[in-house]
């Protein structure tokens, strides 16, 4: 394939993803992906491959609206088997309160607590961007976050262990005022407009360090926490192509996402995504793309991952499940470094700047 082809193809897509806030969930960097090698997901908890997928890959059936069906037994915070498996319960579906500017938007996804736990295995540029405490009250340490979730521009979840009174008292001293609870969440906010949420095993974030979007913050903050909460329909739930998206990107480490008007990646795509899941000697990295029905092409898939800088120098894969097709390759989890800005794109004519 001639080089500007390839370069056009691994730049395909790289508007789709958003800066995220202070860096903390960059899409540049994805710590994800559980080693297969290494017995990571193990048999009790990988689904049974497919006729349609190749060989040694995984494959799950999609569910709207669940977060994926390879799940890990007995995690533990320094154990690669401890993912993000429950952010996708914290995505408010667009149509919430009317509030949202668009009928889609990006979501970003790490598990801080097992990358830091294991920096002797992972990249210094992984562990860099696992970082969370410095920027969330009453999180002593990263490491003892499960997952930070990126909710549009500024809002992010952090689910984690922690001293809520405590954390509560730290924002206090550091200027935030009382504003009202909602659904139990003690929420307190400063002059510079930002805004924090304490519930239990979790804090949700918005316009702290800094963000793009200047407009109310309160409404935004509770749609997040009603459907954390199970009190508003779910992103998952409400949009088919974002439940399926969801469930083939699986529990992971890192994981993005961006649901989309049909053809703005591949053609009768509605949805495209990456995760990775690392594992002590390898990372097992998925680009899913969800098709509307009747449109799947595998072939295109195959075509943009053979040549696409997501995995290096490795050979992907491609599987078929249902609508949903994903690539996997696995790479050596001490080289994984990130992904790239782009997501799953054929063609660098078709791109979406979901919000």
């Amino acid at each position: 394939m001639p080089p500007s082809r390839r370069r056009l193809l691994r730049r395909a897509g790289a508007a789709l993803l958003a800066a995220s806030a202070s860096g903390c969930l960059d899409s540049g960097s994805d710590p994800t992906a559980s080693d297969p090698s290494a017995g990571e997901p193990d048999d009790a908890t990988s689904p049974t491959p497919t006729a349609t997928s190749a060989p040694g890959e995984l494959t799950s059936t999609p569910t709207a609206g669940s977060v994926g069906a390879e799940t890990a037994t007995t995690p533990t915070a320094s154990s690669f088997e401890t993912t993000n498996e429950s952010y996708g319960k914290w995505l408010p579906t667009p149509a919430a309160a009317g509030i949202f500017r668009r009928e889609d938007y990006i979501f970003t996804s790490v598990a801080p607590g097992p990358l830091l736990a294991n920096r002797d295995r992972v990249s210094e540029s992984l562990v860099s961007r696992a970082e969370f405490d410095s920027f969330v009250p009453g999180v002593d340490s990263s490491e003892d976050i499960t997952a930070g979730t990126r909710v549009l521009k500024g809002w992010t979840v952090v689910e984690t262990t922690y001293d809520r009174d405590g954390a509560v008292a730290t924002a206090e001293e550091r200027g935030y005022t009382r504003d009202e609870p909602h659904r139990g969440f003690a929420i307190r906010s400063n002059d510079s407009g930002a805004t924090l949420a304490f519930g239990d095993g979790v804090i949700v974030v918005s316009g702290v360090s800094g963000t793009a979007y200047e407009g109310e913050k309160r409404p935004r903050i509770e749609a997040v926490i009603d459907a954390g909460t199970g009190n508003a329909p779910r992103y998952g739930e409400d949009v088919d192509g974002c439940g399926r998206l969801l469930d083939a990107l699986g529990p992971a480490h890192l994981a993005t996402g961006a649901p989309h008007r049909r053809g703005a990646s591949f053609e009768g795509a509605v949805a495209v995504g990456k995760s990775a899941r690392l594992g002590p000697e390898r990372t097992l990295l998925r680009a899913p793309v969800v098709f509307a029905e009747g449109a799947v092409d595998r072939e295109a898939v195959g075509e943009w991952a053979a040549n696409a800088g997501l995995f290096d120098d490795a050979e992907p894969t491609t599987a078929v499940d249902g609508r949903t097709v994903v690539a996997r390759a696995l790479v050596p989890t001490e080289s994984f470094t990130g992904f790239t800005s782009t997501l799953p794109a054929h063609g660098s004519e078709r791109t979406a700047t979901p919000e």
